[in-house]
């Protein structure tokens, strides 16, 4: 028997975070959309119609730094939750582990969105013990790239939910 613990991988800080990196996701977009509205106000009317003040043209080259300083700080968290805590490293090469797969935690060597599918499967069944159905049916709702090829091959995903 194989050993899969997703609670025990470097993964699940991850797993346990994600929400709060989806607003991060979200932050960054708003401050960009503040930004771009900020320097092109301050550009149109304050550099090409020269209608600001003095006063106005400082209030929004404030407000396009801060925005701008604000995008990159989120940007910069984004990129580390994608590239560290999303990827983490296995101290294991693969060819160790295929070869004795009973010592390992086979939960290491899951991507994020493979782990997000497997933890919410357990969350969601009753005994902690899950099937090739609780993978599939939460892969079909989870996954971004199934939902697209679903769409393109018309199958009705509300459909297959109900049943």
């Amino acid at each position: 028997m194989f050993n899969l613990d997703i609670r025990k991988t470097n993964i699940s800080l991850a797993l346990k975070y994600g929400f709060a990196f989806k607003l991060i996701n979200i932050s960054k977009r708003i401050f960009l959309i503040l930004f771009i509205i900020s320097f092109g106000l301050l550009f149109v009317f304050g550099f090409l119609l020269e209608k600001l003040t003095q006063y106005g043209e400082s209030i929004l080259l404030g407000c396009s730094m801060i925005s701008l300083a604000l995008l990159i700080s989120s940007w910069i968290k984004s990129l580390f939750f994608d590239m560290k805590i999303k990827n983490p490293k296995t101290g294991v090469p693969l060819i160790q582990v295929i070869e004795d797969p009973d010592k390992y935690n086979l939960g290491e060597f899951l991507s994020f969105e493979t782990g997000q599918i497997i933890s919410r499967a357990i969350r969601m069944s009753d005994d902690n013990q899950i099937t090739a159905g609780h993978l599939t049916y939460y892969s079909l709702f989870d996954n971004f790239e199934i939902n697209f090829i679903a769409s393109r091959t018309f199958l009705n995903l509300k459909k297959v939910r109900r049943e």
